[in-house]
């Protein structure tokens, strides 16, 4: 029969030495305890992440290739686009498998998630949630959220659905985006992110546009009609009343209607991710100024960080100049609290200037206690890596 061990003598030291031993433990415990904890805490080590958009997601060749280097690179965090507008590149019952695969049969995510969690890397599967199209042509697949559900695509003051300036500069396509106000959206995208929580091992979730298009969006008739119950006018109609005060109000409103469209549809994310997958990362990237993010895109993503709602929000911070950059590290300074710096992972771009540029922006990062960066991206990267060596010489020199 097993015994239990022996109580140690402790009891038979005078009352002087047993308080002066048993502080002597309490301390050490508490210290061992820490450094435990410090050990095992995702944040004491450096994040380096990367973004991968879904072009490299369609062949286990291309995924082997960009995992590999991202490895090899230094790198130990991946966001995989898995859904870049309103489509899969995962199996999915729910959602139009993307264009891009050609293989019927291949699973993507779950192959990345195999071949990265080989290699040591924690693998984020990264969604494009209110864009949900930008091709000048229609999807091919009705069942398509652009197709199916034409009455959930977000409206301007205008009436006109959205359209944001720099995707029809670019590429000549008008991009969609839905309204979180809609009725069925959230529920919808519930089960979207269930069915991958459930299917996949992956280490976090990772929402980009979570947001707005922009300042003159969000007049979706649901999100309407809770201001006209309110008020009884149309917000459109704001400017049209006489009082400057009542105006200036009454605008003041719509905007916090229009924002908290967007923070609701985030703490309803939250606690799907806390319900189905405790352990499971939850990260946002963000429009890196709070207070542009805040007021013209309806993004409050210092309130999601009170709130707890998000491990980590990523200020996509992709300014080629300099000044522009730090000018954006030093609104966060100011704006969001210190306390909330080791759940900030900065956004680095390398697609838009050169290497040495990134690379003292990286540089730069260094004095700042913030979890980490991410780069975006590894589709500009991987074009020319040898170009890029003061870059990756810079990520060396912060490990």
């Amino acid at each position: 029969m097993m015994q239990r061990p022996k109580r140690s003598n402790f009891y038979g030291l005078n009352p002087h030495k047993q308080f002066l031993q048993a502080t002597f433990w309490v301390a050490f415990f508490v210290l061992s305890l820490s450094v435990v904890l410090y050990a095992n805490d995702p944040s004491s080590e450096e994040i380096r992440s990367l973004w991968v958009v879904r072009y490299s997601m369609i062949s286990p060749e291309s995924i082997d290739h960009t995992l590999e280097t991202a490895s090899n690179l230094g790198f130990n965090n991946v966001f995989l686009q898995v859904r870049g507008r309103g489509d899969a590149y995962y199996s999915s019952q729910i959602v139009p498998r993307g264009r891009f695969l050609t293989d019927p049969d291949f699973d993507s995510l779950s192959y990345a998630v195999e071949k990265g969690h080989a290699l040591g890397l924690k693998v984020h599967a990264w969604l494009n949630m209110f864009l949900v199209w930008s091709s000048p042509e229609l999807p091919k697949d009705t069942t398509h959220l652009f197709l199916a559900h034409p009455d959930w695509l977000d409206e301007s003051r205008n009436r006109k659905q959205n359209v944001e300036p720099n995707f029809v500069n670019g590429s000549g396509g008008t991009p969609r985006f839905i309204s979180p106000a809609a009725k069925g959206v959230t529920d919808h995208f519930v089960t979207v992110l269930i069915e991958i929580l459930d299917q996949y091992d992956v280490d976090g979730i990772h929402l980009d546009y979570v947001r707005l298009a922009d300042l003159d969006y969000g007049y979706h008739s649901d999100s309407e009609s809770q201001f006209v119950l309110k008020y009884g006018l149309r917000p459109d109609n704001i400017i049209k009343v006489g009082n400057r005060d009542e105006i200036v109000f009454l605008q003041s409103e719509w905007d916090r209607i229009r924002r908290e469209s967007v923070t609701d549809f985030m703490r309803t994310y939250s606690e799907v991710v806390i319900a189905n997958k405790p352990d499971c990362i939850l990260s946002v990237a963000v429009k890196p100024n709070p207070s542009v993010a805040k007021n013209r895109y309806f993004q409050e993503w210092d309130l999601w960080l009170a709130e707890g709602l998000v491990d980590y929000v990523v200020p996509m911070n992709y300014a080629t100049e300099m000044s522009e950059f730090q000018n954006h590290l030093s609104n966060i300074e100011v704006e969001v609290q210190r306390k909330y710096n080791r759940s900030i992972i900065m956004g680095l771009a390398v697609f838009n200037q050169s290497p040495e540029s990134a690379a003292e922006k990286l540089k730069s990062l260094s004095s700042l206690n913030y979890a980490g960066y991410s780069v975006f991206s590894w589709n500009a990267l991987q074009d020319s890596l040898e170009s890029y060596s003061p870059f990756l010489d810079s990520m060396k020199s912060k490990r």
